[in-house]
Formats: structure tokens, sequence, C-alpha cells
């Protein structure tokens, strides 16, 4: 469960932006629950002017959820940090970037956070909170030359060093260790979507609607949009030989595909509306296509119905940039 995200130099945030889901000191319990004793807020929604920083909020999540996981392949002492910094002023654009992040997971508070630019992590450091305490867990400093690790409630970073470009929670889960595994599955299981692309999603919502437990919530939250939609199915079609031979795949493993035997296909949600005669009696149905005939608003709405399911069944966190982009205010709601 998040509770604060802070960060200072990055693209076009110079300053501290801080995305907080405290609920305050009042009294309403609207969009907002009590846990671990914390008053926290179910959603929140981050608006503004054009050009005002709001994505730039969910990108820098997303960046430090892809440093955490390793996505950019750090490995050895010579590779490159990613980094994005404030380029409009002489003094941010060749400064180090800024990242902190408090959560719950499980019966504890996490706060965690790391200081980096493209050449190395210049701090790093991991709290835990129990009992209505903070205790260190590690801290690094690199200027500083500090490098601490707590030896009663760290053990499995006690041994293990990291090298300059490299964080140490990485480093310490890749040696097993189990508070260090903890912190990467919150991240992990940080969801988080641009409201501009539908197509990733739409496949994702073409594999949920395997479980027919799904399609039919799928298709209960289509119904109560009124979007006209009575029904979905998935459409499969084999692609001809010479057609997948124009798929931007090498020559020679579409080569190996095709003479393999295997069958290559695409896929598409077909909607079902119902049909009427001149008196405006259901005479049947027809079937379209979700990606040829339906609008974007319907695209959009189905996209991202699917990972806003499978993050409340799982109980993960999602956040989704350009959330009412191609969507009536009402849906968005």
């Amino acid at each position: 469960m998040l509770l604060q995200f802070k960060v200072n130099n990055f693209r076009s945030i110079k300053d501290t932006a801080v995305l907080s889901m405290n609920a305050g000191k009042g009294k309403t319990t609207v969009n907002s629950i009590e846990s671990k004793g914390y008053h926290i807020l179910k959603s929140a929604v981050i608006y503004g002017a054009n050009a005002s920083g709001k994505s730039t909020v969910l990108n820098a999540l997303a960046y430090m959820r892809e440093m955490v996981l390793n996505r950019y392949k750090v490995t050895q002492s010579v590779d490159k940090l990613p980094h994005f910094p404030f380029l409009l002023n002489t003094e941010t654009e060749t400064a180090s970037s800024h990242f902190e992040i408090i959560f719950l997971k499980g019966d504890c508070k996490y706060r965690y956070g790391f200081e980096v630019d493209s050449e190395k992590v210049y701090s790093e450091w991991l709290y835990a909170d129990t009992r209505g305490k903070e205790s260190r867990l590690f801290q690094r400093n690199i200027e500083g030359n500090i490098f601490y690790v707590n030896q009663l409630k760290f053990k499995e970073g006690r041994r293990l060093k990291a090298i300059d470009n490299q964080l140490f929670i990485w480093r310490c889960d890749q040696e097993g260790g189990e508070v260090s595994k903890t912190i990467l599955e919150w991240f992990y299981d940080l969801n988080l979507l641009n409201g501009l692309q539908n197509q990733p999603y739409i496949d994702f919502a073409l594999e949920q609607m395997k479980d027919p437990n799904i399609k039919a919530t799928l298709l209960d939250l289509l119904k109560k949009a009124d979007l006209s939609i009575n029904d979905l199915k998935i459409d499969e079609q084999d692609i001809p030989d010479e057609q997948a031979k124009e798929l931007p795949l090498p020559a020679e493993i579409m080569e190996k595909i095709l003479s393999g035997g295997a069958r290559i296909t695409s896929s598409d949600i077909q909607t079902s509306h119902k049909k009427f005669d001149a008196d405006n009696n259901a005479t049947g149905a027809t079937y379209f296509s979700l990606n040829t005939d339906e609008s974007q608003g319907t695209k959009k709405f189905l996209a991202l119905s699917a990972p806003i399911l499978d993050t409340l069944k799982s109980g993960k966190i999602l956040l989704i940039d350009e959330i009412d982009a191609s969507l009536h205010p009402m849906l968005t709601e």
C-alpha cells in the first residue's frame, strides 16, 4: 500500500515533488481506509495545467520501479545508469536525482530511497517500522564513505557489497535476502498504465477473457457503462504463410516456425450488439471487431478494465496516466 512518493531533479521536476496518500486528520471515511494505524486514501487524482509535470511524477515512479527491479541490466562497473535530470538549470543538469518511497507491506512500513546519476548510486537507504518507531536497516553514502548494515534486523546484508552503479537492495535480493525480496515484490506488484496506449492492455484483456469468470465481470462492466454491448467473444484467425512472412521477424526465425508446422494466428475481441427491424423490434445480434469497428472510448474502457480488475483481485497498486483520454467524464469516474 503506497503511502508517499518523493522525487527531485527528474525530467521536468526541478524541486522536490511529493505524492502523498495520507488522508489527513479529518473524520471523513469517504475514499479512505484505516490500516496499521494509518488513515490512507484508496485513490487519488493528479490534475493541473498541461506541461505541469503530472505525467512526470508517474514516470519518476516507473523509473524507480525499473531501477529496483534492475530492468536496465546493470551488472558491471562500466554500465551506465539512465539519468534524466532537469536540464533547464545549470546546477541541476549535472546533479544527481533523488527518489524515496514509503509503503506498507504486511505488518511493516518501509521507507526506501536512493540518489543516482548516470555514473553511480551516491546514496541508498532502507528503514522499517513495525511498532511506531523506524529502524535503520541499511544506509550507504559513497561520498561520505558511509556503509551501515543493521547486524540484527538486516542480516542478509552483513557480508555483501554493491558496486558503485548498483543498488544494494537488488544485490541483497540476488543472494536470497528475505527483506530485500519483500521490497522487490512490492515494486513488482506496482502496475503503471499509459492511458494513451490501448493495444497492450487489449492483448492483456484477451488473455484474461479465457477465464469465464473474468469475462463475465468485464461484460458486466461494459453493460453498466451503457455501451450497448451484450456479449464478448474471442475471434482467432489463422494467418496464411504468405502473410506470416511479412511479420516483423527475422527471416530465419520465421522459416523455422513455418517449417515446424506451427500455427500462426491473430486474435481479436468481438463485441455483440442487438439488431433491430424497421419497427425497432430486436431481431438478433451482430458481432463487431473491437479493433476496427468500435469507438476509441469503447476500446479504452475495455482495455483499462482488465488491468483494473486484475489489480483489485490481486491487491496490487495501479497508476494510470491520461486516464481521461477518449473517455466520457462519467466513465472515468
